[in-house]
C-alpha cells in the first residue's frame, strides 16, 4: 500500500473524503487484494440509524461497506448503545494491527499529518487448561505443546479421550480453564465440550456401557455437543451442577453457571433437554433458555437468541442489550483483568454489538469510549478503571 492509499484511509476514518477521494478509494477497493489490505488496517462498521447531512454520502458509506463484503459474525467490531436519549449515533472506527504494534489514530498533528500514538496492550486470551488426573497429578495444557497418556491425547488446544469402555472405568479427570483461557475436549463417547474462561469440568475417562453418562460442571460456562444415545447403547447424557441437572439423549446446549452469579442459564441449541431444579423439571425446546434464580429459588423459561448466547464458542462477543456491567464481567474473564466502573449509572447503560475476541482489550475499550457514554478509562497494574 502506498502513502497515497494510507492517506485515503485516514481521511475515511475522519470522514473528510472529498468526492474525488471517494472515487479513488472505491476504485482501489475493487481489487480483492486491496480490499484485504484495507480490512487489515480498518475493521470498521457504522452504527445503525446513522444520520448524515447528505443522503448521497450515506449511500456512499453503504456502498463501501458492501465492498468490504464481510460477514458481520466474523469479528467486525461494532458497538452501540440502546439509550433513547442518544439522538444521533456516532460512527465507530478502529485502526488495527499495524506492523510495529497496536496504535490508535488520534487525528492530525501540528504539521497536518496523521499522528499515531503507541498504546499499552492487554492481549486477548488463548487456548489453555490444567488437566488433573485421577491420581492428583496436574498437567498444564497450552497452545504449542502436546501431551499424551494411555487414554488421552492433547495438542495444546484440545484434549481427546480414547473410546475404551472397560479398561478405565471409574477413573475421573478434571479440567480447569483459568481466566484468560479457553479449551475444547472430546469425551470418550464422542461428546464434544467447549469450556469458556474460568470454568471447571469433572468427568470419567470412559463411560460404563448402558449406564447414564454423567459429567459435572463444577462452575463456569460450557457448550456441549452430545453424542447421540443411539451411538451409546441408549445411554442418556447428564450434566450435573450444584443447583441443577440437565438430562439429554443427544443434542447441543450451553450451560452458564459461574460461581459469583445468581442466575444459572441453560440454552438449548437443538434437540430436547430436561432441566431439573429442586422438585421441578422443565423441558426445553430449541431456542429456549431456562433461568434458575438461586436468590428467589425458582426456575423460568424464556426464548433467546441462540447465536448471541453461544457466540463465545465462535470467538465472538455478541451483546444484545447487555449492560456495561455485564460486558465488563465478560471481558474481565477473557482478558484476565478486573474492570471497575466508577459511575453506577454508566454501568447500567445497555449496549448491543458484535466484537471479536481475537483483539487486544484496548480496541474494545476504545469502542466503548467512542459511544460517548463514558468519559475515559485508565489501565492500571492489575485492573481497568472506567469513568
Amino acid at each position: 500500500m502506498t502513502e497515497k492509499e494510507e492517506r485515503l484511509i485516514h481521511k475515511f476514518l475522519n470522514k473528510t473524503l472529498s468526492e474525488e477521494d471517494w472515487k479513488t478509494l472505491l476504485d482501489w477497493l475493487e481489487n480483492p487484494e486491496n480490499k484485504k489490505v484495507f480490512n487489515t488496517y480498518v475493521k470498521a462498521e457504522y452504527l445503525l440509524h446513522m444520520s448524515f447531512e447528505e443522503k448521497g454520502r450515506n449511500l456512499t458509506y453503504d456502498t463501501l461497506l458492501e465492498l468490504m463484503d464481510e460477514n458481520p459474525y466474523q469479528g467486525t467490531p461494532k458497538l452501540w448503545s440502546n439509550q433513547k436519549w442518544w439522538a444521533v449515533a456516532a460512527s465507530i472506527v478502529i485502526l488495527l494491527g499495524l506492523a510495529l504494534g497496536t496504535y490508535y489514530w488520534v487525528g492530525p498533528s501540528d504539521n497536518g499529518t496523521p499522528e499515531l500514538v503507541k498504546k499499552i496492550t492487554i492481549e486477548q486470551g488463548t487456548d489453555g487448561a490444567t488437566l488433573t488426573l485421577e491420581d492428583g497429578t496436574e498437567v498444564e495444557l497450552k497452545k504449542g505443546s502436546s501431551y499424551k497418556n494411555s487414554y488421552a491425547t492433547s495438542n495444546g488446544e484440545e484434549v481427546v479421550y480414547a473410546d475404551d469402555e472397560s479398561k478405565f472405568d471409574e477413573l475421573y479427570n478434571t479440567i480447569s480453564v483459568a481466566r484468560g483461557k479457553q479449551f475444547a475436549m472430546t469425551l470418550s463417547d464422542g461428546t464434544k465440550v467447549w469450556l469458556n474462561s474460568d470454568s471447571k469440568l469433572k468427568y470419567p475417562v470412559s463411560f460404563h456401557p448402558g449406564d447414564t453418562r454423567v459429567v459435572e460442571l463444577i462452575y463456569g460456562e460450557a457448550y456441549f455437543d452430545v453424542s447421540p444415545a443411539t451411538e451409546n447403547q441408549g445411554s442418556a447424557f447428564e450434566v450435573q451442577q450444584e443447583h441443577q441437572k440437565v438430562t439429554v439423549l443427544g443434542t447441543e446446549f450451553n450451560i452458564k453457571a459461574y460461581a459469583n452469579e445468581t442466575l444459572l442459564l441453560t440454552t438449548l441449541v437443538e434437540g430436547k433437554v430436561a432441566v431439573t431444579y429442586q422438585d421441578s423439571e422443565t423441558m426445553l425446546e430449541p431456542s429456549d433458555q431456562s433461568v434458575v434464580d438461586m436468590e428467589l429459588g425458582k426456575i423460568e423459561t424464556r426464548q433467546v437468541d441462540v447465536l448471541a448466547e453461544t457466540s463465545w464458542r465462535r470467538g465472538l462477543f455478541l451483546f444484545k442489550n447487555k449492560t456495561l456491567e455485564e460486558i465488563a464481567t465478560t471481558l474481565s474473564r477473557w482478558y484476565d483483568i478486573d474492570i471497575e466502573i466508577k459511575d453506577r449509572a454508566v454501568g447500567k447503560i445497555e449496549f448491543k454489538g458484535t466484537l471479536s475476541k481475537d483483539q487486544p482489550l484496548e480496541v474494545i475499550l476504545e469502542l466503548i469510549k467512542n459511544t460517548k457514554f463514558i468519559k475515559n478509562y485508565d489501565i492500571e497494574e492489575d485492573k481497568v478503571v472506567i469513568w
